[in-house]
């Protein structure tokens, strides 16, 4: 669908400015929050994703209120904009399905190319500089079904912190998914209490572990 229109940002960005400026007066204090999120990919038009959050940090700024930015991502982002993500991102949900082997087969790139390998690196220095992830969101199809419990563990054990996992069945709705299968629901239920019981497990052990969640 493209980059979004820059007027439709700018007018967006007045708006909450102006509305957390209301707030203020009103209430002492105001914030913008800006979040993306829906689908497609935020950043894949980066000029326009880092000039639509550098406009409302300084309209927040120059309006003497709070600014919060929030995005999910599927974690392509290229090294050289680490930092500034790191700096200017202030919570992050990564969509990633798992080790490897699931996550090249169910999110090739826009290429056919495989993608764990660059969102393992991005995920991996965001953990390293301590952002604040607020989740991984993690897509399952009939063939990872019984992997949950292996998917949730390959990111505790491999990451410095046990982020929050949030469990979701593929829809046919999904660009790209048409062609996936989708779990049944019962089966998709079992598995999840499933992962909610080791991740109690590992509790009882002295292991790390998130919260589990779902959004079926």
């Amino acid at each position: 669908y493209g980059a979004i229109p820059w007027e439709i940002a700018k007018a967006a960005i007045d708006l909450g400015t102006r509305n957390a400026v209301l707030n203020r007066m009103i209430m002492g204090s105001g914030t913008l929050m800006i979040r993306f999120f829906g689908g497609g990919e935020p950043t894949e038009y980066w000029d326009s994703f880092s000039s639509i959050v550098e406009y409302a940090r300084a309209s927040a700024k120059k309006s003497n209120v709070a600014c919060v930015v929030g995005t999910i991502t599927n974690g392509q982002i290229d090294p050289e904009h680490y930092e500034w993500f790191r700096n200017n991102i202030d919570e992050v949900t990564l969509s990633m399905d798992g080790p490897p082997d699931i996550q090249n087969e169910q999110r090739p790139t826009a290429t056919g190319e495989n993608s764990f390998d660059k969102t393992w690196a991005f995920l991996t220095n965001m953990d390293a500089l301590d952002m604040n992830i607020t989740g991984i969101r993690v897509t399952v199809t009939a063939a990872t079904l019984n992997r949950m419990a292996e998917i949730a563990i390959f990111f505790w054990d491999n990451l410095r912190k046990p982020y929050n996992m949030q469990f979701e069945p593929v829809y046919f709705s999904e660009v790209g998914r048409q062609n996936t299968e989708m779990p049944g629901a019962l089966e998709f239920v079992e598995q999840f209490r499933r992962v909610e019981d080791m991740a109690y497990e590992r509790h009882l052990r002295g292991l790390r572990h998130g919260t589990v969640s779902s959004a079926a």
